[in-house]
């Protein structure tokens, strides 16, 4: 349902950090070759009408792959799957966002209130401060009880093994392929920690 579940991390009461890897595929062409050998084929009955409509769409759709365009239904259908999915993963990365610059900012604005009250309010300051403490508590957002956490992404292709499934006869992950993945994971969280100075 969701391909980047940051909701869901952010609804566990006991996660004290997300880190995350954003997988950037690098998606198999789907081309236009099958058009063209099917193309070439019903060439050779240029007199029969149906065939000749046939290879005229054949030919605006390779014209069309040729221009970057999707060449046909599957391309098209292919490519706006794909495109949901980044989206999908984009909103969800946007949203944690905006939540944890919310609660940082409702943060900041409930100490300042407070050191304003402590610092103005004299004698009768700590029932005032109590009284703003207790407004905060029963205010009503959308993100009531939500916490801001830590959180570490890491981006990257998988480089030169696909992890694409493709149309047809994949090829198969070796184990060497899996560790080699694996190992790169780890060694750019290792660098983001570094960058962030987290570790």
């Amino acid at each position: 349902m969701r391909n980047f579940p940051l909701g869901h991390a952010y609804g566990q009461p006991g996660v004290e950090l997300i880190v995350s890897f954003r997988y950037m595929p690098t998606y198999p062409r789907i081309g236009t070759e099958g058009l063209v050998r099917m193309r070439k084929r019903l060439e050779r009955f240029p007199k029969v009408p149906p065939v000749r409509a046939l290879v005229a769409e054949l030919r605006d759709a390779e014209a069309r792959g040729e221009r970057g365009e999707p060449a046909h239904w599957p391309d098209m259908i292919v490519r706006l799957m794909r495109v949901a999915i980044q989206q999908n993963t984009v909103l969800e990365e946007r949203v944690a966002r905006d939540k944890d610059e919310a609660l940082r900012v409702l943060d900041s604005l409930r100490r300042d209130v407070l050191a304003i009250v402590e610092r103005d309010a004299g004698r009768r300051g700590d029932r005032i401060a109590r009284t703003v403490e207790e407004r905060f508590d029963n205010a009503r957002f959308p993100f009531l009880g939500d916490r801001a956490i830590p959180r570490i992404a890491v981006q990257s292709t998988a480089g030169e093994v696909s992890l694409e499934t493709g149309l047809r006869n994949p090829d198969p992950w070796t184990e060497d392929d899996k560790r080699r993945l694996i190992a790169k994971g780890y060694q750019l969280l290792d660098e983001l920690l570094v960058e962030q100075a987290v570790a």
